[in-house]
């Protein structure tokens, strides 16, 4: 019997059994499930970056609440920013803004006057090279001195 570098020895209830190893960046999970109890799933990776901002912000002038190093190297999955507007906005815009190359990757309208977790959905123009994305934020209608929150942002990727 051949056994490969980094298999796992387990019990499937009756008899031991090899897992082979996994292939790429994934993780062990215990899965009742499975056969052997065990299986590889890719692991989810994700950072935040980190802010607790209150921007004031004019009608169509984007505000840089948060930014980060893009690599090249990986693919971003989704972005999460946990946001709410004051009751006298109409809504506001959030967009995921490419800062080395000037694009806009991705940008959403919202209305939501408590916090919520609101997703940047698809996003396009993602370039090939290392890259500064910056997340930003602007309010669309109300008195100038009504306010847009961001408490967090998760950006999770491959």
């Amino acid at each position: 019997m051949s056994i490969q570098k980094g298999s796992v020895l387990v019990h499937d209830g009756t008899k031991l059994t090899i897992l082979p190893p996994g292939s790429g960046d994934v993780e062990m999970i215990f899965d009742a499930s499975e056969p052997t109890g065990i299986k590889w799933k890719a692991r989810k990776r994700q950072f935040k970056v980190s802010t607790e901002v209150t921007n004031t912000v004019t009608t169509t002038v984007y505000a840089t609440v948060g930014s980060f190093a893009f690599d090249a190297g990986t693919t971003i999955k989704s972005i999460k920013i946990v946001s709410r507007m004051e009751s006298s906005i109409t809504s506001f815009d959030l967009r995921l803004f490419d800062a080395t190359n000037s694009q806009t990757l991705a940008e959403a309208n919202f209305t939501n006057t408590t916090d919520q977790i609101n997703d940047l959905g698809t996003l396009s123009n993602i370039p090939v090279a290392d890259a500064i994305f910056e997340i930003q934020a602007k309010k669309n209608g109300g008195s100038t001195n009504k306010k847009i929150t961001v408490r967090d942002i998760s950006v999770s990727y491959d």
